[in-house]
């Protein structure tokens, strides 16, 4: 069993880094203060049986949610291959109004999973993960709120939207963190 915390973040200004072409500097530079609140994430890891349905659970402050795609990805970098992994994130901040719940449970995540496995990444390695799966996580949620947004768009509009470059830039960072090594699947 592992335990960690990641403290939830209040940011006071930022500039967002869009136009790098290497992806692990893309997303956002800036300043703000973490708060003692945040997100204690909680791994349990036991072998698998064959009464288990699944390869883990995934509960936050004791409900299984339904949307649990950032702690599902971050899961999916580390090599749990015959193990049952139980996971309990516990949130005291609002999710959803700028605390930066998400990236807090991917750190958390990450940062316990590692210690549960005995996995022996650096710390810079559990932070990258956790940094990729945001990234793609945002990514995700702002293209998805762009086609939301398509029909408010006029034609003009959108032909200065360059969704091809969008869309390679989703992928790649998916292939490029989906095929790391170092442990990582």
């Amino acid at each position: 069993m592992a335990t960690a915390f990641c403290p939830a973040h209040i940011t006071g200004f930022f500039k967002a880094e869009l136009s790098k072409k290497d992806s692990k500097q893309l997303g956002s530079l800036g300043a703000g203060f973490s708060i003692e609140k945040g997100v204690k994430t909680t791994v349990t890891i036991r072998e698998k049986t064959k009464h288990d349905i699944s390869n883990f659970t995934i509960k936050v402050n004791g409900f299984e949610s339904g949307d649990m795609r950032v702690s599902e990805v971050v899961l999916s970098k580390f090599s749990t291959e015959g193990k049952f992994v139980d996971i309990i994130h516990e949130i005291d901040v609002p999710v959803g109004y700028g605390f930066g719940c998400s990236a807090a449970v991917a750190l958390s995540l990450s940062i316990a999973l590692n210690d549960a496995l005995k996995s022996k990444l650096s710390k810079i390695e559990v932070a990258q993960i956790a940094h990729d799966v945001e990234r793609i996580e945002r990514l995700i949620t702002d293209y998805s709120q762009m086609l939301k947004d398509e029909v408010a768009i006029t034609n003009e509009q959108m032909r200065t939207i360059n969704l091809k470059l969008i869309a390679t830039s989703v992928v790649d960072d998916f292939n490029s963190i989906h095929n790391s090594k170092n442990g990582i699947k």
